[in-house]
Order: C-alpha cells, then sequence, then structure tokens
C-alpha cells in the first residue's frame, strides 16, 4: 500500500511538472496566407501577436502568458495562433493592421476580417477571458440576423429588446445599439441601474455628466466599485481624460470642474488618504501646461510642489524644467532653481546636475551653466543623455 502511494505520488508530480514545462500556446509556421488558409479548413479564428524583439511586454508574455496550462488548452482548442515581428516580418499585413505598439494581440476571422484587438500586454487571466470574449463577439454576429428580425416584428416586447440589445452590446454593434440602449436605460427604475446590462450600457454610451444614470451612479458609487470594481474606475477615469480634453480645446472652465469631481470620486475609492485639493491641483498643472498658460501653471506648480511634492525628486525634477524651458519671467526659473538645488540634496546624479545647468543657462550665466553640464557627463552613463550633455555643451563653447 505504501509503495503504491509513493508510486502514485510520484506519477502525480511528474504529470504536474510535465504539463507545466510542456503546455503551451501552439503558434503557426509560414506566411500569413498559409495561416489563413488553415483557418479557413479548420473554421477557427485566428489570433496574432504583433511583437518586437526588444520589447520586454512582449518577452512577458511569451515566457508567463502562452506557457500558462489553462491559456494554452483555451487558445489551441479555440484558435489558430501566429506570431509577427512586426519590425521584420509580413509587413503588408503590419502596415494594414497599423502596429504602433507592443504587444498588439489581434483577432481575425478565418476570412482574414478583423474581429478586435488588444493594444498591451495581458496577464494570463485577462489573456483568457478576452479570448473568450472573441469566441462570444463571433457567435453574437452569426445569432443577431435572426434576433433583430423577431425584434423589428414586436419592437414593444421588452423582453426581445434586452435579448437583442445584449447581443448588439457583445457584437460590438455599438452604432446600431446607441439608440436602443437609450430607450432602455430611459425605461429602467434607478434601482436597475446598478444591474449587469444597465453598466454595460452605461459605460459605453452614458458621456454626460448631466444624465440621470451618470447621478445616480455617483450617489452610489460604493454600490458600483463593490460590484465592477476597477472596470467602473476605469470609466470614471476614462470620462476624466474625455472632460479634461475637452477643456482643454474649448478652454470651458466647466469641463475641468466636470474633470475634477469625476477625478476624485474615481482616486477617492481607492485611496481617500489625501484631500480633494491635491487631486484638483494635479489637474490643473495638466490643464495649464496643455493650454501653455505658463504663469498659471507656475503658480499651481509652486502649491503642488511647496504643499505636497518638496521632497518628490520626479516632481521637482519635472516642474523646474517645465518652468525652465517656458517661463519668460526670471523670478519664475529663480524658483525653478530653488527647485532643482533641492534635487541636489536628495540625489546628486547626472540627470540632476543636468536640471542644474539647464536652469543657469536660462538665467543666462553661461559658465555656472557649462561647469554643472561638465559634472553631468563625467557622472552619465545613459547614451540618450550624453547626447543631451554634448549638445549643451556644443552650446556653451566647450
Amino acid at each position: 500500500m505504501t509503495y503504491f502511494l509513493k508510486k502514485s505520488f510520484s506519477f502525480l508530480v511528474f504529470s504536474f511538472l510535465f504539463s507545466t514545462l510542456y503546455a503551451q500556446m501552439t503558434f503557426e509556421k509560414g506566411t500569413w496566407k498559409e495561416v489563413l488558409a488553415k483557418a479557413q479548413k479548420e473554421n477557427k479564428p485566428v489570433f496574432v501577436d504583433f511583437y518586437a524583439v526588444w520589447c520586454g511586454p512582449c518577452k512577458f508574455m511569451t515566457k508567463d502568458v502562452f506557457t500558462n496550462p489553462e491559456v494554452a488548452d483555451y487558445y489551441n482548442a479555440n484558435f489558430l495562433a501566429y506570431k509577427v515581428d512586426a519590425e521584420k516580418e509580413e509587413q503588408e499585413l503590419v502596415a494594414s493592421a497599423k502596429i504602433d505598439a507592443y504587444p498588439s494581440l489581434f483577432y481575425y476571422s478565418p476570412q482574414g476580417q478583423l474581429i478586435t484587438k488588444n493594444i498591451g500586454a495581458l496577464d494570463a487571466k485577462g489573456f483568457k477571458k478576452f479570448g473568450e470574449g472573441v469566441l462570444g463577439n463571433m457567435k453574437a454576429l452569426d445569432e443577431l440576423p435572426a434576433l433583430k428580425a423577431q425584434y423589428d416584428k414586436n419592437p414593444n416586447n421588452n423582453e426581445l429588446m434586452t435579448k437583442y440589445l445584449n447581443l448588439l452590446v457583445q457584437a460590438q454593434k455599438y452604432e446600431e445599439a446607441e439608440p436602443l440602449a437609450k430607450k432602455y436605460l430611459a425605461q429602467l427604475p434607478d434601482a436597475d441601474l446598478s444591474k449587469e446590462l444597465a453598466w454595460k450600457l452605461i459605460k459605453q454610451f452614458v458621456k454626460t455628466t448631466e444624465s440621470r444614470e451618470y447621478k445616480y451612479m455617483i450617489a452610489n458609487q460604493k454600490v458600483f466599485f463593490e460590484k465592477y470594481g476597477e472596470d467602473f474606475q476605469r470609466y470614471l477615469l476614462g470620462l476624466v481624460n474625455e472632460k479634461l480634453n475637452d477643456a482643454v480645446q474649448t478652454k470651458n472652465a466647466k469641463s475641468l470642474t466636470d474633470a475634477k469631481n469625476i477625478y476624485y470620486a474615481a482616486i477617492s475609492m481607492m485611496d481617500a488618504s489625501k484631500p480633494r485639493e491635491y487631486y484638483e491641483t494635479e489637474l490643473d498643472l495638466h490643464y495649464f501646461k496643455a493650454t501653455q498658460q505658463w504663469s498659471d501653471y507656475y503658480a499651481v506648480a509652486t502649491k503642488w510642489i511647496d504643499k505636497y511634492n518638496s521632497d518628490n525628486f520626479q516632481e521637482l525634477f519635472e516642474k523646474a524644467m517645465t518652468i525652465a524651458e517656458n517661463s519668460t519671467e526670471a523670478v519664475e526659473v529663480e524658483k525653478a532653481k530653488t527647485w532643482v538645488e533641492k534635487l541636489l540634496t536628495i540625489n546628486q546624479d547626472a540627470l540632476s546636475y543636468v536640471g542644474y545647468a539647464v536652469v543657469w543657462e536660462k538665467l543666462g550665466n553661461k559658465e555656472e551653466a557649462k561647469k554643472n553640464a561638465k559634472i553631468a557627463a563625467e557622472k552619465n552613463q545613459d547614451e540618450q543623455l550624453k547626447a543631451f550633455i554634448d549638445a549643451m555643451l556644443e552650446r556653451l563653447g566647450k
């Protein structure tokens, strides 16, 4: 009995190690044309990993995601997978996909039509879930015509409308879904706005802070956060970007205020340790920088540094360089110089001395600028920074 158990245990350990070592996604060899021919023969969609050899997140996916047993089993059963070094291979496909970031994870139908894509790395759980969504999307596309015909005959049937709307969203037919979504949400009681379909519609179609749905969501943000977590927070942060961009483009004070309100609502769910003013000041900095209102930027940056970031190396450097580059007021550049001097008490590295050289040059003191640029050159080990320092010394006269 003991011998049997030992043998069984050894077998289980070996089986586990074997599955861990050898379970991995199978990637097709050959050309894109050959892969599509096989996809059509097997009636499988194609997953394409557009990568670059130098890309860290691409290496993470190759090492930790494509070798995950659950991921491998799922993708091998449901997709053909194909890797493309986007800087060398299949340049026609790369051009049509407009690849400009890595990794780019694309999903194609067996006929080569793009179904959907994800830009950036995913962990194993997220990657498998994304693949499941792709198959759901394809199934929804197949079922849509019949359900649309049923709904068109019975547009007042709420059950049919719900099914049809759900399928439209699943198939990512957002343009067709939008008018129906507005109708659906308008007839829902407030208490049902946190249900799953309503949430899908809100995050896709509700973009105004004046809407009933948005006001209810913010009044009940704890409920939404508990149910939808980071997805809810991402939705709010997306609205922040939209409002902030609108404020920058139109100089609309209301859009900036809306952005601040949404930003605080999103961040405070995760971190309530900082006051509201901290987050409002952060957005003011983005706004005044984007609109090139440098005197206002200087005033806000001074408060931001003095009150919240007096020992933060990154903030001291970034704000000092922004003012040195853009301000025309000597008193403001002098303030930036005090921030760089604070940097030098934190870290006397090449970057700090480059910052000191920059502000001295802006103040018109070429000798001090040259002296600090030379110190930066002696301390530096970064090629990109070396090019900047060399250009500066050339400009100042070696």
